[in-house]
Order: C-alpha cells, then sequence, then structure tokens
C-alpha cells in the first residue's frame, strides 16, 4: 500500500488510494438488491454493490477494531473499580457540507456493521 508522502509520517491521518483500500481486511459475502440499494441511497445519489463492497466493507472493518478495542477498555475500567455497567454506545459522527450524501453514508455504513460477524451473534 503508498501512502501519501505529502502526509507526515507521525500523523494520524492517511491517504490511501481506492485501489488499494478496496483490497483492505476481507469481504462481506452478500450482494444487496436492487430494492436494498433503493432503501439506502438518496434521490439522484447512486449506489452499487461495487462502491459498497470498495468503500464500506473496508471502513466497516476497520469500524470493527475500533469498537472492539472500546468495549474492551470499557470492561476493563469496569473490572478496575469493580462495576458492572452496561455497555457504552459507539458513537459515529459523518461530518460534510450540505447533499454530499452524509445520510446514505450513515445508512449504508449502518447495514453493513449489522452484516459483520461479530453482529450475527
Amino acid at each position: 500500500m503508498q501512502l501519501d508522502p505529502q502526509i507526515a509520517i507521525d500523523s494520524p491521518f492517511r491517504s490511501i488510494k481506492r485501489e488499494d483500500w478496496k483490497n483492505l481486511n476481507g469481504k462481506i459475502l452478500h450482494n444487496f438488491s436492487s430494492e436494498d440499494l433503493e432503501n439506502l441511497h438518496a434521490l439522484n445519489e447512486p449506489l452499487t454493490n461495487q462502491e459498497i463492497e470498495e468503500v464500506y466493507v473496508p471502513l466497516s472493518h476497520l469500524l470493527e477494531i475500533h469498537i472492539d478495542r472500546f468495549q474492551s477498555l470499557h470492561q476493563r475500567t469496569n473490572r478496575f473499580f469493580g462495576k458492572e455497567e452496561s455497555k457504552l454506545p459507539y458513537i459515529i459522527g459523518i461530518a460534510g457540507s450540505v447533499a454530499v450524501g452524509k445520510s446514505t453514508t450513515a445508512r449504508v455504513l449502518q447495514r453493513v456493521l449489522s452484516m459483520l460477524p461479530s453482529n450475527q451473534k
């Protein structure tokens, strides 16, 4: 994977080409039906199985790592304090200008995250 040389080595930000991104961390073995795609996308905003597979699936796997670590930290903190507090929600913020696809991104990401093996229990 080639990272953008303009971004500092110690930066938390990465620039990854779509070709590299789409090959990261597995696949979800599910094709969305035409009806599914229709329900997920907004007016005049096309959405394809290919885009879900290339963009949202790798993102969902990365988020799964963060969510898993967040839940583990919460459990360990509970043990440290001798508490049994319930799970905390993991909140994902999506920002952008008007009509750039925030709602579509939220809908698709929610659906893809719900399909991960860790959520099939």
